[in-house]
């Protein structure tokens, strides 16, 4: 009697919809080739799942032209698959660079979109004369950020400037001034063992990762001096270095406090280790010709050393100790697969060797057919593979990369070609007016695949503007499906000399 009142009151307050829904099966959040969808209906495209049959309602578009791009975030399509754009005008700003004492600055202002399509930012620059002048185009009524570099390398960059263009306004002018007195950061820098290290390149970021101070060198006692913008409170300290041997580190984010760090101690850093690289086939034991790419870990990536290996002669390395990321590019030798972003540890004693086996490529054969069933002559393969870590690991931005191969179908719509193992993401392209086509597939053994270009949507419209829409770039981008952190590209066209264009757009796939 009370459940049979307890639900009456649940009735009565509209909360039984909610206490049905909890057995439902929750959305699933991810999907890969060895995790496949759980509604059968559904295919898995870049990690999510989607219904094939549905197409594209809000997409993201980026216009280019002269050199220049504007992007609109969220374009609806659900109601209609045609959209009439205007192209924003394009204002003028006059920039001005001074320093603390009114005299005039030489350097460089970048301006970059607050808001961008992921993978595809908005940046835009000029030079600012000995005269401490220089303009630079913006598109009106969108956020801009503007930072001023001095020329000289010692001083810091200014604050970043919010800039809205506005037509309605007489002038648009951006003013950027050096601080009457930046922060001094003093400190000495140490390795581990208490020793100076001397002629490091020093700099010091925010926690975005910005650069908020000039550059730096520590001399030979490893004392250094950095000039910091005075808004600026918590910073990390970027240690260079060219040679391999003492390598670098991005530290922990700490505060500027006083400025007076006194010792500071680089973690990574002490004797060069050496290391014997072998790189070889799975036939032959013998050396082969590598470019080496050599990332330390502690730099986060930002720091790169590059390196080339001979046929037939062992390649000696002097490295610092620590952590480190490697990739590899055989060279002249198209049947072995790069390794990218592979952990290499530099013990702390003695001699040690490092030796890598290539993997041998995968082959990979298929047809690509269109709708009506005939083949697709010509079609445009885009292999993509995101390499360097799996899910579980984040190396950052700089610890992993994409591997890029693009191909054609021959007269009969076939393709046999070799790629790297691993997960692969392919982008087929036909040509107009059929839609391209999203694929994620597993490369581990031989392939044969048949690959079938659905119908989509017709997106249409026409571009105008104060100077026309002709010869405008329209890509349009997928708001949801993400590959490698960026948006997926779902197709392209040019306007033609009347602004009109027509673009084939997937299905939701």
């Amino acid at each position: 009697m009370r459940a049979c009142f307890a639900l009456l009151l649940l009735l009565g307050a509209g909360c039984v919809e909610g206490l049905l829904q909890l057995g439902t099966e929750p959305e699933q959040p991810f999907c890969d080739v060895e995790t496949p969808c759980r509604d059968a209906s559904k295919q898995c495209i870049f990690n999510r799942c989607f219904d094939p049959q549905i197409p594209f309602e809000r997409v993201a578009l980026n216009l280019h032209r002269d050199h220049r791009s504007q992007q609109l975030l969220d374009v609806d399509l659900s109601n209609s698959a045609r959209l009439d754009l205007s192209l924003l005008a394009e204002l003028t700003v006059d920039l001005r660079a001074e320093g603390a004492d009114g005299r005039p600055m030489p350097g460089r202002v970048i301006a970059s979109r607050q808001q961008s399509i992921p993978g595809a930012p908005v940046q835009r620059q000029a030079l600012v004369s000995e005269e401490g002048s220089g303009s630079l185009v913006l598109t009106e009524g969108t956020d801009w950020q503007l930072r001023f570099y001095p020329e000289a390398s010692g001083l810091p960059p200014t604050d970043a400037q919010i800039l809205v263009p506005q037509s309605n306004l007489d002038g648009q002018n951006v003013l950027f001034r050096l601080v009457e007195a930046p922060k001094r950061v003093t400190g000495r820098l140490l390795s581990e063992g208490g020793l100076p290290l001397a002629g490091r390149s020093l700099r010091l970021q925010d926690v975005d990762g910005h650069r908020v101070s000039g550059r730096g060198q520590s001399d030979e006692d490893g004392r250094f001096e950095l000039l910091v913008r005075e808004d600026v409170t918590d910073v990390r300290l970027l240690i260079d270095s060219d040679d391999p041997a003492v390598s670098g580190q991005l530290m922990s984010a700490r505060p500027v406090g006083d400025g007076a760090w006194g010792e500071v101690t680089a973690v990574f850093d002490g004797p060069a280790i050496p290391v014997a690289v072998t790189i070889r086939s799975g036939q032959d034991s013998r050396p082969l010709a590598c470019d080496l790419v050599l990332r330390p870990a502690a730099a986060a990536g930002l720091i790169r050393h590059r390196i080339e290996t001979q046929a037939d002669v062992p390649t000696m390395l002097q490295l610092a100790q620590g952590s480190w990321w490697v990739d590899i590019h055989p060279r002249g030798r198209d049947d072995l697969a790069p390794v990218i972003g592979l952990g290499l540890e530099v013990a702390h004693l003695g001699h040690q060797e490092m030796v890598v086996t290539l993997a041998k490529r995968v082959r990979m054969t298929g047809s690509v057919l269109l709708s009506g069933g005939q083949p697709a002559a010509g079609a445009r393969l885009v292999f993509q593979q995101f390499m360097g870590a799996d899910r579980s690991e984040d190396l950052g931005p700089w610890g992993q990369q994409e591997w890029i191969l693009e191909h054609q179908t021959d007269e009969n719509g076939r393709f046999e070609l070799s790629l790297p193992p691993g997960e692969v993401a392919l982008f087929v392209v036909p040509s107009a007016p059929y839609p391209r086509l999203l694929r994620l597939l597993s490369l581990r053994d031989e392939l044969s695949v048949e690959l079938q270009i659905e119908e989509g949507t017709l997106f249409s419209g026409e571009v105008s503007g104060h100077s026309g829409g002709g010869n405008t770039l329209i890509q349009v981008f997928s708001r949801d499906l993400r590959f490698a952190g960026r948006a997926v590209l779902l197709g392209e066209g040019i306007a033609g000399g009347d602004g009109s264009f027509s673009i084939p757009l997937p299905a939701g796939q």
